[in-house]
């Protein structure tokens, strides 16, 4: 898909389906730093065949649309606000690694035109500290042992990789684990 976004050209894979005659929610992935929308090409054909208008777009100055390459997440950001813009509806943003900061960057995260934003990254930092306080006894750190007494709230400490956040609406195994389609009627209830 070839369109025009603030007098430059704009590269996006559908996943194979056209948007013409079609009125699903749209879900745009966004790629990260040196990227184009080609990571999300499993992404984008099984939503666009799952009830949805699936967009990977290449960012400015990648893949095939047209640059300069903007200078900030902040600018990317506002560029997705146009996009939203150009298609004058409500998008659901996915992003990866950079793409995940351009889709929670200040305004698109609560712009109404923004109905969800999701993202996936594989540099969280590891390790650190917690401290919690609560009364009772434990034997054990590990939350998942048949004998003994788990510490009270270790579980808060194991999040696995389709835990949503609280104030967004799609769940982030819709994107890791697409092959739950409950989700993906989920999604549609949310819609209507």
């Amino acid at each position: 898909m070839l369109f025009s976004l603030n007098k430059k050209q704009v590269h996006g894979a559908t996943g194979a389906v056209s948007f013409e005659g079609r009125s699903e929610p749209i879900v745009v992935l966004i790629h990260g730093a040196g990227m184009d929308r080609s990571v999300w090409s499993q992404q984008t054909r099984f939503l666009a065949h799952h009830g949805f208008r699936a967009l990977a777009v290449d960012l400015p100055e990648h893949g095939h649309s047209e640059g300069p390459a903007l200078g900030s997440v902040a600018e990317l950001a506002k560029w997705i606000v146009d996009l939203a813009d150009y298609f004058g509806e409500s998008l659901h943003l996915v992003g990866h690694s950079m793409g995940a900061l351009v889709a929670m960057h200040g305004e698109p995260k609560y712009n109404k035109d923004f109905i969800s934003v999701e993202y996936i990254s594989n540099s969280a930092e590891k390790g650190g500290d917690i401290v919690r306080s609560s009364i009772g006894t434990y034997d054990t750190f590990n939350p998942f042992t048949l004998k003994g007494t788990s510490a009270a709230g270790i579980g808060l400490l194991y999040e696995t990789l389709t835990t949503g956040s609280s104030d967004e609406s799609l769940p982030s195994d819709l994107i890791i684990e697409p092959l739950k389609l409950k989700h993906l009627s989920m999604l549609k209830e949310n819609n209507n």
